[in-house]
């Protein structure tokens, strides 16, 4: 072909080189997509309408539904004692060695230790108070206290058996040893700590710990 532009010399002719290499390359099937760029002008010869003209319908994709649990999920269920059971059962055992008393601190007993006595050897209180029967100072308040004849006093350790009966009590200190008869020991601090006479201001349940505290509260001075 001849060039065009006016630079060339008349009669120069130039190769066609599109034309040449599409016929030297092979034949291919082109897709046509019917796309539509915003904005962009129409095509020549009229535009093509788009099948869908509004926009996308959206699709829905179904929920997973939950997978039902077994009709005896609740019979396979281990509890937390069985699965204690199964890892202490797992767990090797070692052979039990004889050790010396002093040895053996901070070691676990391989079989139970059984004493030849009882340890203590006799029925002590726990705390400094009155041992009393329970009987005499259940209606025992702050209000309306119980007054009780002290016939004694008990240091800590063993000491001589004594015995008190109904309307009486002792004066005990922790570690001493309770009279016959009592079966409760009233703190110290739930008294007026007499020594002739003590008024009992809390009642106890037998052997155990007191069922009413007493409060003493003190009104303090108005600035």
């Amino acid at each position: 072909m001849n060039r065009q532009d006016g630079t060339g010399e008349p009669g120069e002719r130039f190769r066609d080189t599109a034309q040449v290499d599409l016929r030297q390359a092979p034949a291919q099937a082109v897709p046509v997509r019917d796309t539509q760029v915003v904005g962009a002008p129409p095509p020549p010869g009229g535009a093509h309408p788009r099948p869908h003209a509004g926009p996308l319908p959206s699709r829905r994709v179904p929920a997973e539904e939950p997978v039902p649990a077994p009709a005896d999920a609740a019979a396979q269920m281990r509890t937390v004692q069985r699965h204690l059971d199964e890892i202490l059962a797992a767990v090797p055992q070692p052979d039990p060695i004889e050790l010396a008393v002093l040895d053996a601190q901070g070691l676990l007993c391989a079989e139970d230790v059984v004493s030849q006595r009882a340890l203590p050897a006799f029925d002590q209180a726990a705390l400094d108070g009155y041992a009393a029967r329970a009987a005499d100072v259940a209606s025992a308040s702050v209000e309306a206290p119980v007054e009780l004849a002290v016939v004694g006093e008990s240091a800590a350790g063993a000491d001589a058996p004594s015995s008190i009966g109904p309307g009486l009590a002792l004066k005990v200190a922790a570690g001493a040893m309770l009279p016959a008869g009592a079966d409760v020991v009233v703190p110290a601090v739930w008294t007026d700590q007499g020594t002739a006479r003590v008024a009992v201001q809390a009642g106890l349940a037998p052997g155990g710990l007191p069922f009413q505290v007493p409060v003493r509260c003190t009104a303090l001075p108005a600035p």
